[in-house]
């Protein structure tokens, strides 16, 4: 149970874990903190989750171990284990999301980091992909190769899954951005980009 907030807690403890079973197969676990106090309380927080997580690729159902619950944190933003394949989130962070309609998207971004960036992150179709480019669909993006790989997975599923979501006008705008991430992000949805060998050894 990872928490960055540096509260010294042991980073293995009890927890209550749930298991999250989706049409297709796959199965992510959840584990909540203990700090809900009881399994209802924490069976209540957990059942958030599973539609957010049901909503991101099949791919990414398949490579996720589990998620993290810890309480509170309504300021902590949500974080990932790439090599690990796991994400945590904060319950309290969970809910302002929720109020904004921003969980789904969260779930997104850290599930990338969680699922496919390890297998992907150092290939070389990715580099070439950012280097043709030459630019980045958001600031947050800039700050780091792993937010690039993240924000620009969200973007790139959405164009090419959902278009409608995105008005005409920015929707043009960000494929001219990032056309070749966004081919990148496409054969790897696709499978048509295998997983290295040995990237989801356990998952």
């Amino acid at each position: 149970m990872p928490d960055k907030r540096g509260t010294g807690r042991p980073l293995v403890q009890n927890a209550y874990v749930f298991d999250a079973y989706f049409k297709d197969g796959t199965k992510i676990k959840i584990a909540v903190d203990q700090e809900f106090g009881s399994k209802e309380a924490a069976e209540q927080d957990a059942s958030r989750y599973g539609a957010p997580l049901g909503k991101l690729p099949p791919l990414y159902r398949n490579i996720i171990r589990h998620i993290t619950v810890n309480f509170g944190g309504s300021d902590t933003t949500a974080f990932a284990e790439d090599k690990g394949h796991f994400f945590t989130i904060y319950s309290g962070n969970a809910s302002k999301r929720i109020d904004t309609h921003d969980l789904e998207e969260t779930f997104f971004h850290e599930g990338t980091h969680a699922s496919i960036q390890a297998a992907y992150l150092e290939s070389p179709d990715w580099k070439s992909a950012v280097s043709r480019d030459g630019s980045y669909i958001t600031k947050y993006a800039s700050s780091s190769e792993q937010e690039d790989f993240a924000e620009s997975a969200l973007f790139a599923y959405t164009i090419i899954h959902h278009p409608d979501r995105i008005p005409d006008g920015d929707r043009e705008k960000i494929k001219d951005m990032i056309p070749n991430r966004i081919e990148f992000f496409r054969r790897v949805f696709s499978g048509e980009l295998k997983l290295q060998t040995g990237s989801t050894d356990g998952a």
